[in-house]
């Protein structure tokens, strides 16, 4: 079955060993250096697309995700930001968001790419088996109607779903539609999961969208002036 299929059937699809070791390191040193600072207030470190030009690494390994990304599915998407997530004991709390099952309240195409290995007890990203994007869809906006409040996701509250932890090496990366169940397993004592998460808007459709192509192209120019006129 084909990654496109794949994606369509059950929301989500993985590549391993999609960065060679040396971009590894790079990305270790990166990430870890941008956690060394003590002003930070969060594990979280957010990237907008206006400022990649900034972090070369950054660039690198989004033009390298969405070049795989054109190739292995058929929907267009332009990135919306980037973000680093260091997530601890200390940070997991079990009955909040992002740590239960959900769905986005905005449709999104994600890519999480493990910045380390990430086992058991580190919390990997976990996923429901079985589940349909299509018909969540459906869900999805007569929920954004009737949730409880949740500012970013949809609690799921289907009990017979089998979810899926998806443990993987370094250099990993996980491509899914926000419209599967998903949440972020809890990290136990001395586990720690690193990733990096980029966002993107798609149109989850093969059908031409204008103004979604108008949105992607000034996206795409915006990038490529930044880039342009902003060298060092």
């Amino acid at each position: 079955m084909s990654k496109q299929d794949l994606f369509k059937s059950q929301g989500f699809f993985f590549k391993e060993n999609f960065l060679e070791e040396n971009e590894k390191k790079e990305l270790r040193s990166f990430f870890d250096d941008k956690f060394k600072n003590k002003k930070l207030k969060s594990n979280t470190i957010k990237f907008s697309f206006q400022e990649l030009h900034n972090f070369f690494i950054l660039d690198k390994l989004e033009t390298k995700i969405s070049n795989f990304m054109n190739h292995a599915i058929d929907y267009d998407f332009y990135l919306r930001n980037i973000w680093m997530i260091k997530t601890k004991n200390e940070d997991f709390r079990k009955n909040e968001l992002p740590f239960i099952p959900h769905i986005d309240k905005k449709r999104y195409l994600k890519v999480f790419l493990y910045v380390d290995d990430v086992e058991e007890n580190d919390g990997p990203f976990t996923v429901s088996l079985g589940q349909s994007p299509t018909e969540n869809e459906k869900k999805r906006k007569k929920w954004i109607i009737n949730d409880n409040g949740n500012k970013h996701g949809l609690l799921y509250k289907d009990e017979t779903s089998q979810f899926k932890k998806l443990t993987f090496k370094a250099g990993t990366i996980i491509c899914f539609d926000t419209n599967i169940p998903h949440f972020a397993g809890e990290v136990k004592y001395n586990g720690c999961r690193k990733v990096l998460r980029f966002n993107y808007f798609s149109t989850f459709s093969t059908n031409f969208d204008l103004f979604f192509a108008y949105k992607n192209m000034r996206n795409r120019i915006s990038r490529l002036k930044n880039r342009i006129f902003n060298k060092n």
